[in-house]
């Protein structure tokens, strides 16, 4: 059911409202869905080869991705025992996506750019098939922050693909289930500062095996 509903998705103009609607639903698939995950060895595994800690320090795990184009749902968990140096860059994206908590609570900033110049570095970045990530500097910049919002569990938002954010994680543990939908342009953009190094934005070091990827999940069932 999971799988067909990200196709359908993914074959016809977005529509948000349906995409809302579908992810506020999670209570009714979701735990259903990854017990049955837990059961299927191969399935697994399958997810395991294309999930793993972020650069932003936290777990991607991709649930499915549709044969389609690019759509795909996701989990993205911030765990603090696992990762406690967890720190967000302010970046966009190449895709629009929709979202929603299903434990902890999150705090967005989206920001404006006001100036080519500035304490933070621009750079567009782009990342190919196998995960491999190719930067380019444009320019400096400053940032301002336009708001904040903070969102807890059950709350939904959505992002295109031209605003600028970060994310953190306001709890000791935060789960979303995302929908990531096909490509806008060619990269994205990230901000950072002078004196930060690119090495941990080269790309996972590596993937999740299955066993670390079947207790993660199986924290978060204990967790929603």
């Amino acid at each position: 059911m999971v799988e067909n509903k990200v196709d359908e998705f993914s074959g016809f103009k977005t529509d948000f409202y349906e995409i809302k609607r579908f992810l506020e639903g999670y209570d009714s698939y979701l735990k259903n869905y990854l017990s049955s995950l837990l059961r299927d060895t191969a399935k697994l595994a399958l997810v395991a080869k294309q999930s793993y800690l972020h650069s932003n320090y936290f777990d991607k795990i991709v649930l499915y991705k549709s044969p389609i184009n690019n759509f795909s749902l996701r989990l993205h968990i911030w765990d603090d025992f696992n990762y406690p140096e967890f720190k967000s860059d302010i970046h966009n994206h190449r895709w629009d996506f929709c979202s929603v908590v299903l434990k902890g609570v999150i705090e967005e900033t989206v920001y404006s750019k006001i100036l080519d110049e500035g304490d933070l570095i621009e750079m567009d970045f782009s990342t190919s098939k196998n995960s491999t990530r190719k930067y380019k500097r444009k320019n400096n910049a400053t940032l301002i922050p336009r708001y904040k919002t903070r969102l807890e569990q059950g709350m939904c938002y959505t992002k295109f693909s031209d605003e600028l954010h970060d994310v953190v994680s306001l709890s000791s543990y935060s789960a979303t289930l995302m929908l990531r939908m096909d490509d806008e342009k060619d990269y994205s953009s990230i901000f950072l500062k002078s004196n930060q190094n690119l090495a941990n934005r080269e790309g996972p070091k590596s993937f999740f095996n299955v066993e670390e990827l079947r207790l993660k999940i199986i924290k978060l069932l204990k967790n929603i």
